[in-house]
């Protein structure tokens, strides 16, 4: 009995000598040798998709000839619901391009029709999104470099109006080095700690920040020495000090444009529910709105905000035609061919925009005109929405 007793105790501590042994190797080896740590494990190492797409329906560029934009939004999969479910619902379908989200490693399954990109070797829910933001201008680099002429980095607590960023973008040379948004420094308290030179200019990273397609070659290859060489845990400061480095640039910015990359600083929680007005209007992104109610609010707010662009923009229309009308003759206006003249007839809509059911607008253009660039304004895009919704079914637009 006792030589059994023992065997068994022999047999066990030989056991324990064992794994002891290869744990002791195990943490010499990755201590010492971390580039080369094979000696402990024997077994091959399935390596890691750095990047998984889930893109359903939805296809980027295919090429050869560029898109204007690619916004990249980092999110988390908590936020799939909630505010990705608010971008989707607004800002998104009006992108003059392309919008697909990245998380990190989660594998919180996706909503259906929710173009996703998960970054498997970084933490899905680790804030500051420092090593999200490396690894998504990586794959942005390795994938699509040439199939966009701007890039944007944006949070998923951002609001962006995309027809006002399309005519900023075309407005740019994407040829160029451009880093742009809203400038920045640091709080007080951080200035002269953060890495960066006493007096750059970095952009912050919440109201979104532009890349053109030139700035993120020069700056890709680079990501893997900036992320090896942090001052800070911050993701925006970080990828400042890279760009200083390598791009030798700052933000791209002054007063004016830094109003368009609208922070709002004085609501730190996001919600939005001061009263809006000439400085969101202003505005091409706002940032924080963290409740996705109020990305409706915003939405809402800035469709009257167009309603009654288009309103004036059709009042100023009226009364040039009518002066061009009352100098000329029938016969004279037929010859002419320039784009306002396609109003021409019929404008009863203008005479009685109180009276959507009985509206009617007739378009004349001169259909041998190659040069002219025509275009139609439906009756959907100029009553305000309150009666657009309860006469949808009643107004009629004609077009001859």
């Amino acid at each position: 009995m006792r030589r059994r007793e023992k065997l068994i105790t022999d047999v066990l501590i030989f056991v324990i000598s064992i794994l002891a042994g290869m744990q002791m190797t195990t943490s010499i080896c990755y201590t010492f040798f971390p580039e080369n740590f094979q000696c402990s494990n024997n077994i091959a190492k399935v390596p890691i998709e750095p990047f998984i797409e889930e893109l359903g329906d939805f296809q980027f560029n295919p090429g050869p000839k560029k898109k204007l934009v690619l916004v990249g939004v980092m999110t988390s999969s908590q936020y799939f619901d909630t505010r990705d479910w608010a971008i989707r619902m607004t800002w998104l379908k009006s992108i003059p391009g392309d919008v697909v989200f990245f998380i990190g490693n989660s594998t919180d399954p996706a909503p259906p029709g929710m173009p996703l990109i998960r970054l498997n070797r970084v933490p899905d829910n680790v804030y500051p999104p420092q090593g999200k933001v490396f690894e998504m201008l990586r794959y942005l680099h390795e994938n699509h470099a040439d199939k966009y002429e701007y890039f944007i980095r944006a949070d998923d607590d951002v609001f962006i109006k995309g027809q006002e960023l399309g005519s900023l973008l075309k407005s740019l040379n994407s040829e160029e080095k451009i880093y742009m948004g809203h400038y920045g420094q640091g709080v007080p308290e951080e200035i002269g700690k953060l890495g960066i030179g006493k007096d750059y200019l970095y952009c912050i990273g919440g109201p979104g920040v532009i890349f053109s397609h030139v700035a993120l070659k020069i700056l890709a290859p680079n990501l893997d020495n900036c992320k090896g060489d942090t001052a800070t845990t911050h993701e925006d400061t970080e990828l400042g000090r890279c760009v200083e480095n390598y791009l030798k640039t700052e933000c791209k910015s002054n007063k004016k444009v830094r109003a368009l990359f609208y922070q709002n600083y004085r609501e730190v929680k996001g919600t939005f529910n001061h009263e809006l007005g000439k400085k969101e209007s202003h505005a091409f992104t706002l940032h924080p709105v963290k409740n996705s109610s109020f990305v409706i609010r915003l939405a809402l707010h800035f469709k009257d905000d167009e309603i009654k662009w288009l309103k004036r923009k059709a009042d100023t229309l009226r009364n040039e035609l009518e002066m061009v009308k009352r100098g000329m003759t029938s016969k004279q206006l037929k010859r002419l061919s320039m784009p306002m003249m396609k109003y021409l007839h019929n404008i009863e809509y203008f005479k009685r925009k109180h009276e959507p059911k009985k509206a009617s607008v007739k378009f004349w253009y001169d259909t041998g005109d190659d040069t002219a660039q025509w275009e139609h304004i439906e009756m959907e895009s100029i009553i305000p929405w309150q009666i657009f919704i309860r006469h949808q079914t009643g107004s009629e637009c004609e077009k001859t």
